[in-house]
């Protein structure tokens, strides 16, 4: 599976030619506009139209345009598009209901903070239009989360928009005058809210694409249902949010960090099953069980020593090096994710909570459970876990259950310096009412509750990394001027 932006390049341009919106012949943007488009390395650029070359898709020569040499009837082109909407039907029904809930409160923060220069790239790319409101949509919803400085956040928006496969190809496949047609109009009132300086209006121009763009697909999907009676396979949504670390290890690492400091399944002095147990129970490999363990050794849960096997340890009896690199990544991530679920949480809330809660005894057995050991923000991972069991939002649940795996890669860090942060101590005092909102099945007071230890969760971490938090693991090369001749 590919990954990153590289994965984003090469499967976006692999669909398109196999959807027939480019054909044998055409050319494709140049390398040094993928470049400035993507914010990549010209390599990673490059290496995507390789593996393009390599299938046989496209003739890249150095000094020469990048041509499309696959060749296929119009209709193989109609019926791989066709497939590819059909396969996602159910998850764009659910996606729709879940990014008005996680991602526009996202948006509207970021298009408060759009600087000049920002307004000024959307402005470009509104220009530079012909046709096809993705261009805006991905180009402005990119922007306004660039403003966020959260690289975790850009990475869910680069899988979802990778998911969609850019939809404004859609009307000019099928030729949808009078969408294309909206489209332009909403271009021009993009320029204009962009000259006038209008973040809000910008912003709920940018709402108007993506709901006529939301139109467009499950229009497509419903003509396309017509022709082709018998579906394919449904394809969910998957975020792979680990990127360019080990996705088996972090998982995996969560995982175990559930189990001692959550769950309560291994206590201190319990020893962890051999490498090669443990390695045949998750189904993963030797060495990423040994990354594992290094990992939660770095975390000060775990010791292990060559013939006495690897030991579960108290949090706080391992002095835990918060310089060392990995440990960095990992809090920042902590506050990237703590940062999307306190800007979302009030609308996911009401996704996560139905009406009626279903057996809430085995929740709060595990809430008073952890009570009296004294978690800090555990009862914030029962509690989701248990809405997310009854939560039927595929998407949803995939969202979320990464953003507590990434949460819960945190909480070592929380737990080993609980005594000297005094968030921790408010987060305990939140227990008793968290515990009473869901016997009660009082929403309200649930709700307060876990915002509230969302609230405390990020100066928490930040204590430990003065003056200026974790450092971040990321770099991003200045915004130049983007052309939208690229998707």
């Amino acid at each position: 599976m590919k990954q990153g932006r590289y994965g984003l390049i090469y499967k976006f341009f692999k669909s398109q030619i196999q959807f027939g919106y480019y054909r044998s012949g055409d050319c494709l943007p140049s390398i040094e506009l993928l470049h400035e488009v993507y914010r990549v390395a010209v390599r990673t650029a490059r290496n995507a139209y390789l593996q393009l070359e390599e299938e046989g898709y496209i003739s890249l020569s150095p000094g020469r345009k990048t041509v499309v040499t696959y060749s296929a009837p119009p209709e193989a082109g109609i019926a791989n598009t066709q497939d590819y909407f059909l396969a996602r039907r159910e998850t764009f029904r659910a996606m729709g209901q879940l990014l008005r809930a996680l991602l526009v409160p996202l948006l509207r923060e970021g298009s408060r903070r759009l600087q000049k220069h920002n307004m000024q790239q959307i402005k470009e790319t509104a220009l530079a239009l012909e046709d096809g409101g993705f261009y805006i949509s991905y180009f402005c919803g990119r922007e306004m989360l660039l403003a966020l400085d959260n690289q975790l956040l850009l990475d869910l928006y680069h899988e979802i928009v990778s998911y969609y496969q850019f939809v404004h190809t859609l009307p000019r496949i099928i030729h949808m005058e009078r969408e294309n047609r909206r489209y332009r109009q909403l271009a021009r009132q993009t320029v204009e809210a962009c000259e006038g300086g209008d973040r809000g209006e910008l912003f709920s121009i940018y709402l108007q694409i993506q709901w006529l763009l939301d139109g467009t697909v499950f229009s497509y999907i419903e003509q396309a249902a017509k022709e082709r009676p018998a579906p394919p396979e449904q394809v969910p949504f998957e975020w792979r949010v680990y990127r360019e670390r080990p996705q088996l290890c972090y998982s995996l690492s969560s995982q175990l960090i559930w189990r001692i400091l959550v769950g309560q399944q291994l206590s201190p002095g319990d020893c962890l099953p051999s490498y090669g147990a443990m390695a045949e129970k998750y189904g993963v490999s030797f060495s990423t069980i040994r990354r594992t363990v290094a990992m939660l050794e770095r975390l000060g849960l775990v010791f292990a020593s060559q013939g006495a096997g690897t030991r579960v340890t108290p949090p706080g009896e391992q002095e835990i090096d918060l310089r060392h690199k990995s440990v960095k990544k990992i809090a920042s991530m902590f506050l990237e994710a703590v940062q999307i679920v306190r800007l979302s949480f009030d609308q996911v809330f009401l996704l996560l909570y139905p009406q009626a809660l279903p057996d809430v005894g085995p929740c709060v057995a595990k809430l008073k459970r952890q009570q009296a050991r004294g978690g800090a923000l555990q009862p914030f991972f029962i509690c989701i876990e248990y809405l997310l069991e009854g939560c039927g939002n595929q998407p949803l649940k995939e969202i979320w259950g990464k953003l507590c795996e990434v949460l819960l890669l945190g909480l070592p860090l929380l737990e080993a310096h609980v005594g000297a942060l005094p968030e921790c101590t408010l987060m305990r005092a939140e227990a008793e009412g968290i515990i009473r909102g869901v016997q009660e099945r009082d929403r309200r007071q649930l709700h307060d509750g876990l915002r509230q230890l969302v609230l405390l969760a990020a100066p928490a971490m930040e204590r430990l990394f003065p003056p200026d938090g974790p450092e971040s693991a990321r770099t991003r090369p200045c915004p130049d001027s983007i052309s939208s001749n690229v998707i």
